[in-house]
C-alpha cells in the first residue's frame, strides 16, 4: 500500500509509518539538504514544468534557484516573468526551444556538474 508516497508494510499502521520515515531521512545530512536532494528537486521540477501541455512557470524556476543558491540573471528572469503562465504549446517553437535552453543553462552547475565550463582568468600583470 502507498499512502503519503510511502511504501507501507502494514496499512493503517502509523508507528511502522513513521519508522519508514525515520529510515529514509536518516540518508539525509542532519540539519542540511545534500547535493542530490537539490539535484532531484531541480530536476523533476523542470522536468514536469516543460511537459507538453504545461508552462513556463516563474515560481518553478525562482525557488529552484533559491534552493540552489544559483544567480539567474535580471534579464533572464524577465524573459522568464513575461512567459510565465504561457503554454509551451503555445509558443513558437524557436522561442520554446530557445526558453528551455536558456533554463538549462541556468541549472547546468546542479544539473550537469561536471560539464560546468570553468573560465581561468590570467593576470598578465
Amino acid at each position: 500500500m502507498k499512502a503519503f508516497g510511502l511504501e507501507l508494510r502494514k496499512a493503517g499502521d502509523f508507528k511502522n509509518l513513521y519508522r519508514d520515515v525515520d529510515a529514509i531521512l536518516s540518508r539525509v545530512p542532519p540539519g542540511g539538504i545534500n547535493g542530490n536532494i537539490q539535484f532531484n528537486a531541480v530536476a523533476h521540477s523542470l522536468h514536469a514544468m516543460m511537459k507538453p501541455g504545461k508552462w513556463l512557470d516563474i515560481c518553478a524556476i525562482r525557488e529552484a534557484s533559491e534552493l540552489t543558491g544559483i544567480h539567474i540573471s535580471s534579464e533572464r528572469l524577465s524573459v522568464y516573468r513575461l512567459a510565465h503562465c504561457i503554454h509551451w504549446n503555445d509558443m513558437d517553437p524557436e522561442y520554446r526551444q530557445t526558453l528551455m535552453a536558456m533554463i538549462l543553462d541556468d541549472f547546468r552547475s546542479v544539473l550537469c556538474p561536471d560539464q560546468v565550463e570553468i573560465v581561468v582568468k590570467h593576470d598578465n600583470g
